[in-house]
């Protein structure tokens, strides 16, 4: 795919009108990921919406190869994108405005939504880290959309020229906004479990992350007692620590833990499942 790059970067850089008409490539990541997730979905699979946490407990649960997942897909995005196929992000294009380069596979998978089909999950696991880290932005002109974090884009000229940074969800909705999309999930499967991950903040300095964890923590509680077999998984934050092998700029990265807060998570998944 990184061929598909190029030559889009060469063809747009010669004759600038070129990346208004260039989004036919987006069809040739559609066909790339329902592919891979066929194949998963022959057996038993993870409908999922996780980020580093939730993927890192899977592995533990030897699941992660059976995840079918979004990672970015705020819940807001997902909702518009269920509705409206339009919004779906160019890939090309914004594979272009990115300085981390690793987190195209991110946006490749906010193109559609692929966790529907006529077999059911096992069971639907999602996180808080995108409606806690993640933030939303649009072409000015074409009103596409994709979710990312701020850090991963380039914001020079060309950017703010082309782009509206939307920012964070708004907590202020955070309620009707999450009953709105667990409402989606579960029109296509009645009783499948889902299990919501809270990331826990405890690395985080920044206060108003602390008050966004706060902020879901309640909005999820509530929504819990509205939905059948629906599990909130958490932990306690004495057993929190940085990673035992804790590289240089690590305190850059407050999202990622030491084993026992992994095990922690894949024990009480296990208890639900099992």
């Amino acid at each position: 795919m990184n061929v598909i790059y190029k030559i889009y970067n060469i063809l747009n850089t010669k004759f600038p009108f070129f990346g208004k008409y260039f989004y036919c490539f987006n069809f040739i990541f559609l066909l790339k990921i329902k592919y891979r997730e066929f194949f998963k979905k022959r057996g038993n699979w993870v409908a999922g919406r996780v980020a580093c946490l939730g993927q890192d407990v899977l592995l533990l649960l030897d699941l992660k190869d059976n995840l079918v997942n979004i990672q970015k897909g705020r819940i807001d995005y997902i909702i518009d994108l269920s509705k409206n196929k339009k919004i779906q992000p160019k890939i090309v294009a914004v594979e272009s405005i990115l300085k981390n380069k690793s987190v195209i596979t991110f946006i490749e998978q906010q193109i559609f939504i692929p966790w529907f089909s006529k077999k059911p999950p096992l069971f639907f696991l999602i996180d808080s880290y995108s409606e806690l880290t993640d933030q939303l932005f649009e072409h000015k002109i074409k009103k596409w959309k994709f979710c990312s974090n701020y850090n991963d884009l380039l914001h020079d000229n060309y950017f703010h020229d082309n782009y509206n940074s939307k920012g964070l969800l708004d907590t202020n909705h955070l309620i009707k906004i999450y009953k709105d999309f667990f409402f989606l999930f579960r029109k296509s499967y009645k009783n499948v479990p889902i299990i919501f991950l809270h990331f826990p903040v405890k690395l985080d300095n920044r206060e108003r992350f602390k008050l966004r964890y706060i902020e879901i923590k309640k909005a999820i509680d509530i929504l819990a007692k509205e939905f059948t077999n629906f599990h909130i998984i958490e932990v306690d934050e004495n057993i929190v620590d940085w990673p035992e092998i804790k590289s240089i700029g690590m305190e850059n990265f407050p999202y990622h833990f030491n084993k026992e807060t992994y095990i922690n998570f894949a024990s009480q998944i296990k208890r639900i499942i099992s």
